[in-house]
């Protein structure tokens, strides 16, 4: 599923933004991604992924979506979100998720 200009127009306008964006930000980016196809809107739940969405700029939330919902908002979202990175950036991004999930697993 391709992420399209408009929704990684949407998510550097929100990230630019920082925390004090307007929620309608990333509803509109999720609402953009969900309607990229059927397959998007049917896997990616919007709740979960505004809320990963929020969390990854530190928003602290209430209500924190299901496991499986928001494991799937994050690998949906990670072209979208890693799109713009250059080879050195996407490297990085990716070996601080290894090590963050290194670090979940020997805490389980």
């Amino acid at each position: 599923m391709a992420v399209t200009d408009d929704q990684v127009a949407a998510l550097r306008a929100w990230l630019r933004a920082g925390t004090g964006a307007e929620a309608s930000d990333a509803e509109r980016f999720v609402a953009g991604f969900r309607s990229s196809t059927a397959e998007a809107a049917e896997l990616l739940s919007p709740s979960a992924a505004e809320n990963q969405l929020r969390g990854v700029l530190g928003d602290k939330q209430a209500i924190v979506p299901i496991e499986e919902e928001r494991a799937r908002a994050q690998f949906l979202l990670l072209p979208a979100l890693t799109v713009t990175l250059g080879p050195p950036q996407l490297d990085q991004v990716l070996a601080e998720g290894r090590a963050l999930a290194d670090a979940l697993i020997m805490e389980s």
